[in-house]
């Protein structure tokens, strides 16, 4: 069973698209056109050449979000110094998913210095959400006076998640 009027279209050729191609891909509406153009981008050698656009679409407030953290995901895994993914906590909407990817990868965490700043900053007055991002990203982090921040801030648990939590598995809908 399909809508009216749907018409299957065939899918991108990923391993013949450009940079440029790839990136206006990852800006799909498809998951997994953008799952797939991510994977294609990051098997290239040439990726990094890609930052710019990324970095557009990133910023692309018109653009829908899942397509929008999909690029900051793809600038994290290309971009080698954590702290340029700082950048993106200054939109209220990315903040949350900027704080994570900065402390994603351990290995590059011991090789850069990373600011505290953001991560104590959505502490203290980010939604329950970017605290939650930025006290496991403290954690990650692994800087003792990280702790002292961690402890001032009392955790409340996000209430569509109590609310799983009190809920059984079997009457759990969207």
């Amino acid at each position: 069973v399909v809508p009216r009027g749907w018409r299957r279209s065939d899918p991108p050729n990923f391993g013949e698209a450009s940079n440029q191609q790839l990136v206006a891909l990852i800006g799909s509406k498809s998951d997994k056109t953008r799952l797939y153009a991510q994977q294609e981008l990051l098997t290239r050698s040439d990726s990094h050449n890609a930052l710019a656009g990324l970095k557009r679409l990133v910023l692309n407030t018109s653009a829908p979000l899942e397509a929008r953290v999909a690029a900051l995901f793809t600038i994290g895994q290309i971009e080698t110094d954590p702290a340029a993914l700082l950048a993106f906590t200054s939109d209220n909407v990315l903040r949350e998913f900027a704080l994570r990817i900065a402390a994603d990868r351990l290995p590059r965490l011991a090789n850069h210095e990373v600011p505290l700043k953001p991560f104590v900053s959505a502490l203290q007055n980010g939604s329950p959400r970017q605290q939650a991002a930025a006290a496991v990203a403290l954690g990650r982090l692994g800087k003792p006076e990280a702790a002292a921040e961690l402890l001032r801030v009392a955790y409340e648990r996000p209430e569509r998640e109590a609310e799983l939590v009190a809920t059984p598995i079997a009457t759990v809908k969207n």
